[in-house]
């Protein structure tokens, strides 16, 4: 574990996460789990505006510029290697209190990235409903925060390897997301993604995708999943993989 804090000095350096840390206490704080690719990190611009932007939404000091050149500079010693990147809120007593003082810390995590295992995805995958519900979090809509415990339950719910993930709804059986990825839909031609105004990840691959293919944010349920021509999932390690399997329907690899 590489980690920074408010006596940054310039460089990661190497230590021990301290227990006062709000982050790993609370969940206070944000993360962006990002792929190097060739010494450098792939849309390290959309990774930065929605940490800037989600910590504005939470409060929290935005990160500072510095630490791009850092990543940057830390990216080229690789090939290729997942980093992730966690910021949190700081230090702090004991309690929910936040100190006004309380100076923000930064961590990154390196661990390797199977390309093998990643090109294979692109054959298909098969995936199924799941049974937890997300609840809904206005404030915290699409926002990639470190509380992740739905989505640990929710993981829970299979072992079965030859299932890739499973798609996550709310309390009004709305299709959200899946446990890990975002959800694409394709009928008759037209592009389709669940809306995350109320719960859910907005994925940087979510965004890349929106960006180049006109696409409509919309309330996405069973019946919608049922009668699509195409599905795919996205994130930012995943890329783009189609669905191939949807519980008990085979859908096909299509144009879009």
């Amino acid at each position: 574990m590489l980690h920074n804090n408010s006596d940054w000095d310039g460089d990661w350096r190497e230590g021990v996460i301290t227990p006062a840390e709000r982050a790993f206490n609370y969940g206070d704080g944000l993360f962006e789990t990002m792929r190097v690719e060739n010494k450098s990190i792939r849309f390290l611009s959309h990774h930065w505006q929605r940490l800037t932007a989600s910590a504005a939404r939470l409060a929290m000091p935005i990160p500072k510029n510095e630490w791009l050149p850092l990543l940057e500079k830390t990216a080229h010693d690789y090939d290729s290697a997942v980093f992730k990147l966690i910021y949190s809120r700081g230090q702090s007593t004991r309690g929910y209190g936040i100190s006004p003082n309380t100076p923000p810390s930064l961590f990154l995590h390196i661990s390797p990235y199977d390309a093998h295992k990643m090109a294979s995805l692109a054959h298909g995958v098969t995936v199924r409903y799941g049974a937890w519900r997300l609840d809904a979090h206005p404030h915290f809509g699409g926002i990639k925060h470190l509380n992740r415990l739905e989505q640990v339950m929710a993981r829970r719910e299979w072992q079965d390897d030859a299932i890739f993930e499973s798609l996550l709804m709310d309390v009004s059986d709305r299709i959200i997301e899946g446990v890990m990825s975002n959800v694409f839909l394709v009928t008759d031609g037209s592009l389709r993604t669940p809306s995350l105004h109320q719960q859910g990840v907005a994925g940087v691959m979510r965004r890349v995708v929106m960006e180049n293919a006109p696409c409509q944010e919309v309330t996405v349920t069973k019946d919608d999943i049922e009668n699509c021509d195409e599905m795919f999932l996205t994130n930012a390690l995943i890329g783009i993989v189609p669905v191939t399997q949807m519980a008990t329907r085979t859908l096909p690899i299509g144009d879009i």
